[in-house]
């Protein structure tokens, strides 16, 4: 008898310790996938910013060649240039020599920005620089 007690405690403690193996396996699993999808996200909006601030480059080169100087923000959104849906503008400065922008994203909460000069010959002379909130 005292036999048959020792081996179902042993079974029940070995059931227990299995499943807080298994309860922890899965959370384990789980915060891998979150943050998997977290970083998916996360490059999907640095490309999404990136892409809309080579746009704005290309219109600040062809803005600059016409008139001498580079555009404000107002005036590139009024010939036509357009964010994605969930970006927005948070910061921009444009003068005779140089420019800058800040563009968000509303779902990551990415803010990427980039600057350009007058002697940058090629959209890809500068890179956005991303953070995070």
């Amino acid at each position: 008898m005292y036999t048959d007690e020792a081996t179902t405690r042993e079974a029940q403690a070995r059931g227990v310790v299995l499943g807080v193996v298994g309860v922890c396996a899965v959370l384990g699993l789980a915060a891998v996938s979150f943050q998997v999808v977290r970083s998916t996200r996360v490059q999907g909006s640095q490309f999404a910013l990136d892409k809309s601030l080579s746009a704005v480059s290309d219109k600040q080169t062809e803005f600059r060649s016409m008139m001498g100087r580079f555009a404000t923000w107002p005036e590139l959104r009024d010939r036509g240039l357009q964010l994605e849906k969930q970006q927005s503008v948070t910061k921009w400065n444009a003068d005779g020599s140089h420019w800058f922008m800040a563009v968000r994203d509303g779902q990551t909460g990415i803010v990427c920005q980039r600057t350009g000069e007058m002697f940058d010959n090629k959209r890809t002379n500068r890179r956005s620089s991303c953070s995070s909130p």
